[in-house]
């Protein structure tokens, strides 16, 4: 009997040590796993910060080629062979701009600061990315002036991507984009001339793996990954049809930025009804050279400086209509010379310009200042946007 009751025991230890080892088995698994993700979290960090640099390093060089590239083809004859020649260089640039964006977007964290952002500058950005994929893009026509919204511009051309990708998928050759703004929110609506959605697509939408264009090897994920975008950002989006007309109509909501108390008239010498010229504070002459000739295309008189203590010298003497400043200057701050302008009457009139459009430094300093971001390499496009929006 005794010997049974010893047997039992033993079984039953037994059986509590192979629970334990199992137990074992999987804490160390979990610790392992847990180990894994923490060396990839690093990793992660120090890649962020290495593509961002590598990033950086690149526009540079590849806003001098494109814009003067632009600028020789604009004088160049349509019959001309070398301006087909300048053509390719454009493109192929283009490529490496887009090579250097998808390395920016896997190295960059997942969530974006909000800030002001231009709606029209997020369009021509979502259309450059579709072009340089070779997607067929219906033309995006802009109906009235958008209001800017309170977004992540990375993520707000990535939603704008996706809604101008569907249009084009279902046949549209024109997006008419409209905007209004009602108390703290921006209503945008974009209406294509391609076919209509029917009531289980409108339905279905924003359904992970809910697709109509299997066989184009779409997998249903672009529309759901927008709409989470735009939730992140406080937004809705929703797809219906356009009333009583043929198309679709995607309508976007996202919030605005606070409306800023009406300006005190300017003083003497500051940006009043004839504003003075822009400033440029930029350490690369070529970079500068290219916003120079692009603002004086516009009518716009231009004063340029290499560094922050010939820039603050300019701005101290007054009669600045706005301003464009570089991140990094050799003897200080861009950051710090848009903070002190942003105290001024400059303040609606600034524009950083940096390779790195993404980093946490650039959100701050358009958080404290309020400033438009011009990113490098820039197309001679946006500054003309953003020389209406800062000088009007």
């Amino acid at each position: 009997m005794s010997d049974a009751a010893d047997e039992i025991d033993a079984v039953r230890l037994a059986a509590r040590l192979a629970d334990r080892e199992r137990e074992l088995v999987d804490l160390q698994q979990r610790v392992q796993r847990y180990a894994e993700d923490l060396a990839w979290a690093e990793s992660q960090g120090f890649l962020t910060e290495l593509v961002r640099g590598l990033a950086h390093e690149l526009n540079n060089p590849l806003a001098v080629i494109l814009g003067h590239a632009q600028r020789m083809g604009y004088r160049l004859d349509d019959r001309d062979d070398c301006r087909r020649r300048l053509q390719l260089i454009c493109n192929e640039v283009d490529s490496c701009i887009g090579l250097v964006e998808r390395l920016r977007r896997y190295a960059a964290p997942p969530r974006e600061e909000a800030v002001p952002c231009d709606l029209s500058l997020a369009l021509a950005r979502a259309t450059e990315r579709l072009q340089q994929r070779g997607a067929r893009v219906p033309q995006a026509i802009i109906v009235n002036e958008l209001p800017l919204v309170l977004a992540g511009p990375r993520a707000l051309a990535r939603v704008l991507e996706q809604v101008l990708d569907n249009a084009g998928g279902a046949g549209a050759r024109e997006v008419r984009v409209s905007g209004s703004r009602r108390d703290d929110e921006a209503l945008l609506h974009l209406d294509n001339d391609g076919r209509a959605p029917s009531d289980e697509e409108i339905a279905n939408a924003s359904k992970p793996f809910y697709t109509t264009r299997a066989e184009d090897g779409h997998r249903g994920l672009g529309v759901a990954l927008a709409t989470q975008l735009v939730r992140d950002m406080g937004g809705t989006i929703h797809l219906d049809r356009i009333p009583e007309a043929v198309g679709a109509r995607v309508r976007i909501s996202l919030p605005t930025p606070s409306l800023a108390p009406a300006a005190e008239p300017a003083a003497a010498g500051g940006v009043g009804s004839s504003p003075g010229p822009v400033l440029i504070v930029d350490d690369q002459p070529l970079i500068a050279e290219l916003l120079r000739d692009a603002l004086e295309e516009c009518s716009h008189p231009v004063i340029v400086c290499n560094n922050y203590a010939e820039a603050e010298a300019v701005r101290a003497g007054g009669n600045i209509g706005a301003m464009f400043c570089d991140l990094r200057l050799p003897d200080g701050s861009g950051a710090d010379l848009l903070r002190s302008a942003a105290t001024t009457t400059l303040r609606g009139h600034l524009v950083l310009v940096t390779g790195d459009p993404e980093a946490p430094e650039v959100h701050q300093v358009v958080s404290e200042t309020g400033c438009a971001v011009l990113a490098k390499p820039f197309r001679h496009a946006e500054v003309f946007a953003l020389s209406r929006q800062v000088l009007g």
